[in-house]
């Protein structure tokens, strides 16, 4: 049985391991440009790129929530895989046109699209507000999720604000050391360990055949709501959450970021190719892994969405569930380290969006027109 000693030292070697990719991604760096630091020069490659998407794509927050949403409203919560479907196709649709127009346009932020289609800084400007709530609201989500998990793999030894602060300043010192292309290397370790830890969980839990018919007769038996077909309204729903959260997660800002990083045309669609598979690799372990669960919270409600996957892994087993908590630990890190550089490549831009707001007489004129010299190089 793994003891807390052993999760410490498991936390620590992985934390030690961030920042030395990010002393050797600053190495790496051949200029001190925004586009260097921001976008790792423009030079991911495909297999780089993949698990960098599909880390940011997929986190603990899938982890945790899939199986918890099967539970509390049968298998037509199918639906997760259809929206995380929706999100590649949403990709295809704009990605490589994008990427296009901003290696033309050398964009840096995601609201820099924004300043060259309709030329309006009241509009940049309002947009690039919209996207740093966002990314600060997600931030704070996986800092607190964080402080939670830490508290729970280390059994209160460790208190909840200790470690929120202790990994984010973690996460700060190697992304301010190495910059978007740290985030990328520590994204294609993440991404490994959640591939790799997501088909151990289902060699782990999953039933033989006995057992999966056992289940099939409870559900008939005892929940038949759970697996008969949706009704009208959640059906409307389905529809809605597939095109609405398609279209959201496509545009988090920190995806429009890794779609500036690519190296070409070419290697973005190599990689949104291979992610239109993720979801049938990824979601639908997650959901069978929520069906053989049902049993399990017979009499319940509803619960904490991630009340279910430790019990389903391992169901109480304190070195499975410690495993797993170290997993959706690493993943959470890595939504954290993905949110920070769109969020921090918007501290420059709005002060001087702002000013131009407040100071420009002629709102109608070009932008880079009214922009001071000093401004127009601010790019670098």
């Amino acid at each position: 049985m793994l003891n807390n000693t052993i999760i410490l030292s498991c936390i620590i070697v992985y934390l030690l391991l961030l920042i030395c990719l990010g002393l050797i991604a600053n190495k790496k760096r051949q200029s001190n440009s925004l586009k260097a630091f921001y976008l790792a020069g423009g030079g991911l490659g495909s297999f780089v790129l993949l698990l960098t998407l599909y880390a940011t794509q997929y986190s603990a927050n899938t982890m945790l929530v899939t199986p918890a949403e099967v539970v509390n409203k049968g298998m037509g919560m199918i639906l997760v895989l259809g929206y995380m479907t929706a999100i590649v196709i949403f990709y295809l649709t704009f990605a490589p046109q994008l990427y296009k127009i901003s290696r033309n346009q050398n964009f840096i932020t995601p609201g820099d699209w924004f300043d060259y289609r309709f030329n309006h800084p009241v509009l940049t400007l309002l947009a690039n507000i919209i996207l740093v709530i966002v990314s600060v609201n997600f931030l704070l989500s996986q800092l607190i999720a964080m402080g939670h998990i830490t508290t729970g793999i280390t059994n209160g030894e460790i208190p909840y604000w200790a470690g929120v602060v202790f990994l984010a300043f973690v996460v700060i010192i190697y992304e301010s050391l190495g910059g978007m292309r740290a985030v990328a290397w520590t994204d294609v370790i993440q991404g490994i360990i959640l591939f790799v830890g997501l088909i151990g969980i289902f060699f782990t839990v999953m039933p033989d055949q006995i057992e999966l018919t056992r289940i099939s007769n409870w559900l008939i038996e005892n929940e038949p709501e759970k697996i008969g077909v949706p009704d009208l309204s959640f059906r409307i729903y389905w529809a809605s959450s597939v095109f609405m959260i398609g279209l959201a997660g496509a545009v988090y800002p920190q995806v429009i970021q890794r779609i500036y990083a690519a190296r070409s045309v070419k290697v973005l669609r190599q990689s949104l190719g291979a992610m239109v598979f993720m979801p049938l690799l990824t979601v639908l372990i997650l959901f069978i892994l929520g069906v053989i669960s049902i049993p399990h919270f017979q009499g319940q409600e509803s619960f904490a969405s991630d009340a279910v996957l430790p019990k389903c892994y391992g169901f109480g087993d304190y070195s499975q569930v410690s495993l797993l908590l170290l997993q959706c630990l690493c993943s959470l890190v890595c939504l954290q380290q993905s949110c920070l550089p769109p969020t921090r490549s918007y501290y420059p831009c709005l002060p001087l969006l702002l000013k131009i707001f407040l100071a420009s007489r002629y709102l109608r004129m070009p932008l880079k027109k009214r922009l001071p010299r000093s401004v127009k190089g601010f790019r670098g």
